[in-house]
């Protein structure tokens, strides 16, 4: 059952009052900047732990201009092949600092529009995106917006763009010469409309 007490959050000031610091070296301590001792640090640390403290990541990215947020924008996130690319990227992300927005457009054109808008709006600090074949609109968005961006599984051939693709043809004939030095004599190919 939820309290009928409006719950706060901790706030640096809080900390400081807890440990009889400055509100100046909390900050400084969990900024973990090096004008602050080590044993300061620890025991401002720990009381800030204690307390249940979280940075305020927005008012961060405010002063910073850096969210370390990553939007991935992809098609159809029940695709096996787009969901394990997902999963890798997100992790990468994930190990160099980053976190990521993941936006499925159901190759919307124009879900993947409003997708764009929408990572554009909260300051996301780049977007990966796996568009739909009539994408056109959204470059000139990124573009006039200089969000960096990064096109990942598509080639456009009317406009030149960061673009990361696989190779196909080469995945199929690597797979092939592998099952053919594996002994198999009966390989069956299948493929889809495209």
């Amino acid at each position: 059952m939820p309290s009928s007490r409006k719950s706060q959050r901790v706030t640096m000031k809080d900390i400081a009052i807890a440990t009889g610091f400055t509100v100046n070296t909390v900050s400084h301590a969990l900024k973990d900047l090096k004008d602050i001792s080590e044993e300061t640090k620890k025991i401002i640390k720990d009381k800030a732990k204690e307390m249940g403290y979280l940075t305020n990541m927005v008012a961060v990215s405010m002063r910073s201009g850096v969210t370390h947020t990553l939007a991935i924008i992809i098609p159809d996130i029940a695709n096996p092949f787009f969901a394990t690319k997902v999963k890798e990227m997100d992790k990468l992300l994930r190990d160099n600092g980053y976190n990521s927005i993941i936006m499925n457009t159901d190759e919307d054109s124009e879900v993947e529009y409003e997708a764009v808008r929408t990572a554009i709006s909260r300051k996301v600090d780049g977007i990966l995106i796996c568009p739909t074949q009539k994408s056109e609109d959204i470059f000139d968005l990124l573009i006039s917006n200089s969000i960096p961006y990064v096109i990942v599984g598509r080639k456009f051939s009317t406009r030149l763009f960061y673009t990361v693709v696989w190779d196909d043809v080469m995945a199929g004939y690597l797979a092939t010469e592998h099952l053919i030095k594996s002994g198999k004599k009966h390989i069956l190919y299948l493929n889809g409309p495209e």
